[in-house]
């Protein structure tokens, strides 16, 4: 019988795309590999639905040894009697990281045991290495570097990226040939709160253009503006939501303008221009307004790609600091901790 690893998510992100990766990697070059999904949302509105879920996560990871999350999801507290095994984490930066190293430089962080059952993490980036050092106890944890996390190995794949640019072009004629410009947001606006962006002058961020560029986008904020834009732009726009999965568009694009941290960072293994819009006033976006300032955008129609489409200095240090790079298959080196 071969290996049994379980992919654990407890906290309302179901398996992730970085999971499946892994998960794809094993299936081809480890056929006796044996998965199990434990997938549960602690963080449930329902306290009685809540507290089941984390006695089902507790359950099954005190019986249980190999196992992968991207998240707390095995938490701080584990039984003494739990088996020996490989508990790996995936670093992947989800937003209350960014409110970790934000409350950190601001003096009101206390270290957190989140990861600290954690045998192995792989923290992807500078950035996660060094979020571990200030904000999480770490104490028997195998840290290893110098590799970029799952997805972003697959995005900058020459495969993968032809296989979903012309999965696009097909869908989109319009894209074929063109520098693509993603502006990817992720989050919802509170009920009351109004469209940021419902009186934008799309002109003005169109003059600013060239025709050998277009924008691509899976806001529909956005899009409730675009009846005012001219004719000779309506074939320099795309809007798509539900088509597909949007984060393959970072295997393609040109520049990503997001307010996502997880977006951005799967993105700089790419060594492309990367901004940071305000939209919802997330933890990621007020690290970049402290910490990248040139990088980041108040309002949409400061988007100008006469400036945007450089690599700055700017664009560099960023992308250095949120991915190593993709030389070795990440999940090659995950597949190593579990021999």
């Amino acid at each position: 019988m071969g290996k049994k690893i379980s992919f654990v998510s407890s906290k309302n992100r179901g398996i992730t795309l970085d999971m499946l990766v892994v998960k794809d990697f094993f299936r081809v070059n480890d056929e006796k590999v044996e998965f199990k999904d434990v997938v549960a949302n602690e963080n449930a509105k329902n306290s009685l639905v809540k507290k089941g879920n984390i006695s089902i996560r507790k359950e099954y990871c005190k019986n249980n040894t190999d196992i992968i999350c991207v998240d707390g999801s095995i938490a701080g507290k584990l039984s003494k009697n739990a088996p020996e095994g490989k508990r790996v984490l995936i670093a992947t930066p989800y937003d209350y990281q960014f409110k970790a190293i934000n409350e950190y430089d601001k003096g009101a962080f206390k270290k957190k045991n989140t990861y600290k059952n954690f045998t192995h993490i792989i923290v992807g980036s500078p950035f996660e290495k060094e979020l571990l050092k200030k904000c999480y106890n770490t104490p028997k944890s195998e840290i290893i570097d110098q590799v970029c996390i799952p997805y972003s190995w697959r995005l900058n794949q020459e495969e993968f990226k032809k296989k979903h640019y012309d999965k696009y072009c097909k869908h989109y004629p319009m894209l074929k040939g063109k520098k693509i410009l993603a502006i990817l947001l992720t989050g919802e606006l509170d009920e009351d709160e109004e469209n940021p962006y419902a009186e934008v002058n799309w002109n003005k961020i169109f003059d600013n253009l060239d025709e050998d560029w277009i924008i691509l986008t899976n806001s529909g904020k956005l899009l409730e503006n675009m009846t005012h834009i001219g004719y000779q732009h309506r074939n320099q726009f795309v809007y798509s939501n539900r088509t597909f999965d949007t984060r393959e568009v970072l295997s393609f694009a040109d520049c990503l303008v997001t307010n996502s941290g997880l977006y951005a960072t799967y993105f700089a293994v790419r060594q492309k221009p990367i901004y940071c819009l305000k939209y919802t006033n997330c933890e990621f976006e007020k690290y970049m307004k402290r910490k990248f300032s040139n990088l980041y955008i108040k309002n949409v129609e400061d988007i100008d790609m006469t400036k945007f489409s450089e690599f700055t200095s700017e664009n560099e240090k960023f992308c250095e600091y949120f991915s190593y790079d993709c030389g070795e298959n990440p999940s090659a080196k995950i597949s190593e901790i579990f021999e």
